[in-house]
């Protein structure tokens, strides 16, 4: 809608996985680079952790793409794990499996675990390595089930071609839940915190985005800048819906830039209470 106005090709701030709008701070790339040397060296497993709308799930994403151009891997992604123990299992299984694999249908949770184990062997003699990848981890429902994700990572320590890499992706209630667990932590041994953008990150996140967009980096005013920061806390989630709603107040409005009074009026709308930072 408001994408000639502005002189823009694409939104820039939809909160979409598209790879395009990464913002490649030093701690993205860290993240990155840590969880990389994770499954490359076979460590066992990370923890990668974060606020909602930190920016985890884009992270999984630009890892996916690494393993993507890497043969001796296979991945498995699950992305809502919160379900019942047996079909968490069942759909770990059905993606570990070859295509054209009929789907497991009411096998008790032993055998599941038994097929999963029997499927990540099968792998590991073809010279491949499965990550296993959970996002939202801390939605999984039963600790038994993280206890048994645990005693699936023995078959590293039993077998050198079979070993299993599990990247666990979650908001700060998983490390706690972990904390509980120490076999299972002690097995994940690189951990790594998603912060909120700095208010420098912030101004260059948006510019970033405005830029891949195919507009101005300099559409927003430093004081617009500095508002969305206070609001957003350095999320980038909350940046993004921030800074939508001030273009299209801003489309609406007939501006020719993105002001201070502009993004005050967006933060109205999205019923955030203000900061008294921000004046009257």
């Amino acid at each position: 809608m408001y994408l000639a106005h502005w002189e823009l090709k694409q939104r820039p701030f939809d909160n979409l996985l598209d790879t395009k709008f990464a913002f490649f701070s030093e701690q993205y790339r860290e993240a990155i680079a840590r969880l990389v040397y994770t499954i490359k060296e076979a460590k066992g497993g990370a923890v990668l952790y974060g606020e909602y709308g930190s920016g985890k799930s884009l992270v999984r994403s630009l890892l996916m793409e690494r393993l993507n151009e890497l043969d001796q891997f296979q991945s498995v992604v699950i992305t809502h794990p919160n379900l019942p123990t047996s079909e968490l299992y069942a759909l770990i299984l059905t993606e570990l499996q070859e295509e054209g694999t009929p789907p497991p249908l009411h096998l008790t949770r032993y055998l599941l675990l038994r097929e999963i184990r029997d499927r990540l062997r099968s792998i590991g003699e073809q010279g491949r390595s499965t990550v296993l990848i959970v996002d939202e981890a801390q939605s999984i429902r039963d600790d038994q089930a993280l206890e048994d994700i645990r005693m699936l990572l023995n078959i590293h320590e039993e077998s050198q071609n079979a070993p299993l890499i599990l990247i666990l992706i979650g908001q700060q209630s998983l490390i706690d839940r972990l904390a509980n667990i120490p076999p299972l932590l002690q097995r994940l041994p690189v951990r790594w915190r998603l912060m909120p953008l700095d208010a420098s990150q912030t101004a260059q996140y948006i510019a970033h985005r405005l830029r891949a967009a195919g507009g101005r980096a300099d559409l927003f005013t430093p004081e617009a800048i500095e508002a969305v920061h206070a609001q957003s806390g350095g999320i980038p989630r909350v940046i993004n819906n921030i800074c939508d709603l001030a273009l299209l107040a801003g489309f609406m409005q007939g501006a020719t830039s993105i002001s201070l009074n502009v993004v005050k009026n967006a933060i109205q709308e999205l019923q955030i209470s203000e900061p008294t930072s921000l004046g009257s």
